[in-house]
């Protein structure tokens, strides 16, 4: 029984430390943090929206397709590209929401 204390005591131990320093990370650098995440997210989500056009306007031409496709891009490269880009654009978001939640836990 004792040792079972001692492992959720030791727990509680290091997850107040991982509170406090992500309390201190969060003070000095929260906001740089958001700032520099929406820009990423922005710029992301733009630059897939225009990968994403591109690649509307020649899916369904065939010699557009065809230059593309001889190109160092092919079609389907742009469409991938697109989604990948897009991806990361929704992570930073993702990454933007965790960290407004993990702040407002602390303000409370």
């Amino acid at each position: 029984m004792h040792d079972e204390i001692s492992d959720v005591l030791a727990m509680y131990g290091e997850d107040r430390k991982r509170l406090q320093a992500f309390e201190e990370w969060a003070n000095t650098h929260g906001d740089s943090a958001d700032n520099a995440l929406m820009l990423f997210s922005e710029r992301m989500g733009k630059a897939a929206a225009e990968v994403m056009t591109d690649y509307n306007r020649i899916k369904d031409d065939p010699e557009a397709r065809a230059r593309q496709d001889a190109s160092f891009m092919t079609t389907e490269g742009l469409r991938m590209s697109a989604e990948l880009v897009q991806g990361a654009a929704n992570r930073a978001d993702k990454a933007r929401e965790a960290l407004r939640i993990l702040r407002e836990d602390e303000e409370e």
